[in-house]
């Protein structure tokens, strides 16, 4: 077979364009975004462009298998570019240096875990410049452990760290890079910084990038047609025949979470009466057909209402019949937000 050279996603051009610090990428599998971040790094790294950067993923064994010889992101750049870059174990810690050991053994940043970040808040980071959080929204069917679940959180407090004061001494804020699949949008990140209403509906209306400047963020739905179309004559999508699910995600850069389906924004609440109130969502059930619709409104008037504080009781007597409703769709919310925002209260019942 005659190799092809395509172009992969240039995560860090881009985000260097945008002038963010936080920069969210989501590309379909395969089209470079790690690579291509990994690359312009180091090349402006040893160019005095920037500083060192900060290697994140989401668990401590999701970093230690990328610190292993055979998952080392680095693996093709040392071969294509006579690199020797390693992920070397810092003695006493949960962290690694990365370190060019064909460039005087130079250590161009460091690699750790968001999960266990918050051991190192004193730790100084003011020669680190950026920040590629790779995989930073779980796939499908993960298991959310404790990290997944507070993953916006503790990111906020990990960038706080890194960050310091640096804008109050004038400098520019670290740039964060953060990268994805289109497996999802349950992420807790993404929900933390209350981005999936907004990627929903630029998915929806076919927009690939959105710059939000008074909050510093950069999204960009990531298109690499020329790999994505040259993939689907390879083995794997040709003994699949075009199975709609696995190609929306890992060619067509699609979300295809079905709860993006249960999203209707333009229903009429005449037609409805709050049935049940938890905090500040509300479900609503249809005066005649019984459907339901979860929405934001606090100043609505429920006679069942939980507070925050009340959590698994509101989860104790409505999780079954919230969940048939979901299992069998007769449920819909005003975006993408709420239904995981429900969907996470339901099936973690304390708080």
């Amino acid at each position: 077979m005659t190799a092809t050279t395509y172009n992969w996603v240039n995560v860090w051009e881009r985000a260097k364009r945008s002038r963010c610090a936080f920069n969210f990428f989501f590309g379909a599998r395969g089209t470079g975004k790690t690579y291509g971040g990994l690359l312009h790094q180091h090349e402006d790294f040893f160019a005095e462009e920037c500083g060192k950067y900060i290697y994140m993923r989401l668990t401590q064994t999701e970093l230690d298998i990328c610190a292993s010889e055979s998952d080392n992101p680095y693996k093709k750049h040392n071969a294509r570019y006579n690199w020797d870059v390693h992920f070397n174990p810092v003695p006493k810690a949960k962290h690694y240096e990365i370190v060019d050991h064909n460039f005087d053994d130079t250590v161009i940043g460091n690699a750790r875990a968001l999960a266990t970040f918050g051991n190192v808040r004193g730790s100084d980071f003011s020669d680190c410049t950026h920040i590629i959080f790779d995989e930073f929204a779980p796939a499908e069917r993960v298991r959310k452990t404790p990290e997944i679940k507070n993953a916006g959180y503790l990111f906020s407090q990990a960038y706080e760290t890194i960050n310091r004061n640096r804008e109050l001494e004038g400098e520019p804020p670290v740039t964060a890079i953060l990268l994805a699949n289109s497996f999802r949008l349950d992420s807790d990140i993404l929900m933390y910084y209350k981005l999936i209403p907004i990627i929903e509906n630029m998915q929806r209306t076919g927009q690939k990038r959105c710059t939000i400047p008074e909050r510093s963020i950069y999204i960009e739905l990531c298109d690499a047609v020329d790999i994505s179309e040259a993939k689907r004559d390879t083995v794997l999508y040709k003994a699949l025949q075009g199975n709609k699910q696995i190609e929306s995600v890992n060619l067509n850069n699609t979300f295809n979470d079905y709860k993006l389906t249960l999203v209707n924004s333009r229903v009429k609440l005449v037609e409805y009466y709050p049935l049940v109130m938890y905090d500040n969502i509300v479900i609503y059930q249809h005066k005649g057909s019984g459907m339901l619709y979860a929405c934001v409104h606090p100043n609505v008037t429920c006679t069942e209402t939980y507070s925050y504080a009340e959590r698994s009781k509101f989860v104790v007597k409505w999780r079954a019949f919230l969940k048939a409703a979901f299992l069998e769709r007769t449920i819909r919310g005003e975006n993408a937000d709420v239904l995981y925002a429900l969907d996470d209260i339901l099936n973690n019942p304390n708080l």
